[in-house]
């Protein structure tokens, strides 16, 4: 029993060091005015927070992550939802399951590489196929907001569709047999839409699916990062942490990027809360 009790206190501690005290140091750190190069340092309160409110660049680069990831994670679920509505009829479905998962698991370096070879004005395949029809497609994407903003949304449901078939394939398996009769309609048929509609057991699940997904996409930018050059064209897609690494780490704004990355937290922490919350009502609904 003791032995438990000082494991306990270990991973407390442990827990305690890597994430409370960074993040008390960090949200310390954006009441000040500090950069170490400068050798400046002084308290300004709120004031951080008070400029982030009137900063362009930094409500920009929110705006962009949120369109991304809000995007990206509805139709990254919609298509999975899809091609499990394509496949669940097939007697070979295991079949398909690698081929579709495979992209999930490609390293970020992998998938922009992938995406270059596709899209690179010089060497692309759209670059060869636009030549072939004289029309100068490739150059149009990289330069242009909206048709780069498209194309990595294709991209993401590219690497994310087929690991959300799987789950929402292993989930309807593992439906409990008191929900079976909202399953089986039209002759035996199983309709995930009707599911969807009449079972708050799996809808719930599907808006866990999206939630994780949005708050992930927020964070994890690397691949918009590699193939825009850190939000090119001019700035254009520059993500919220890409903006923050910018402050932080490029300019070494200790001060201001701190208040930023606690921004970052608060909104990663209501996302925490409100997928566990969708956790728990499947848990309560078995």
């Amino acid at each position: 029993m003791k032995l438990k009790k000082f494991s306990y206190f270990i991973i407390f501690l442990f827990l305690f060091f890597i994430l409370v005290i960074p993040f008390l140091y960090l949200f310390f750190q954006s009441f000040f005015n500090y950069n170490p190069f400068e050798n400046n340092r002084y308290f300004i309160g709120i004031q951080n927070y008070l400029n982030l409110m009137k900063d362009l660049d930094f409500l920009y680069s929110l705006y962009n992550s949120f369109s991304f990831s809000f995007f990206s994670s509805i139709l990254s679920v919609l298509f999975g939802i899809a091609l499990y509505i394509i496949l669940n009829k097939k007697k070979d479905i295991r079949f398909y399951i690698p081929f579709l998962v495979i992209p999930f698991f490609l390293s970020p370096v992998v998938v922009s590489i992938l995406f270059f070879l596709i899209i690179d004005p010089q060497i692309g395949l759209l670059a060869g196929i636009s030549t072939l029809l004289n029309f100068n497609f490739t150059n149009e994407i990289f330069g242009n907001k909206n048709l780069i903003f498209n194309a990595l949304v294709i991209t993401d449901i590219w690497q994310w569709s087929g690991i959300f078939f799987l789950l929402i394939l292993l989930k309807i398996k593992s439906i409990p047999e008191k929900y079976s009769d909202l399953i089986l309609t039209n002759n035996g048929d199983k309709r995930i839409f009707n599911v969807l509609i009449k079972m708050p057991y799996l809808f719930s699940f599907i808006l866990a699916l999206i939630l994780f997904k949005f708050f992930w996409n927020l964070g994890f930018v690397e691949i918009i990062d590699t193939v825009t050059a850190g939000g090119s064209p001019h700035g254009s897609m520059r993500m919220f942490p890409i903006w923050i690494d910018r402050v932080y780490f490029r300019s070494s704004d200790f001060g201001y990027g701190a208040s930023a990355a606690i921004i970052f937290y608060l909104i990663s922490a209501i996302g925490l809360i409100l997928f566990f919350f969708l956790i728990k009502k499947q848990t309560d609904l078995r």
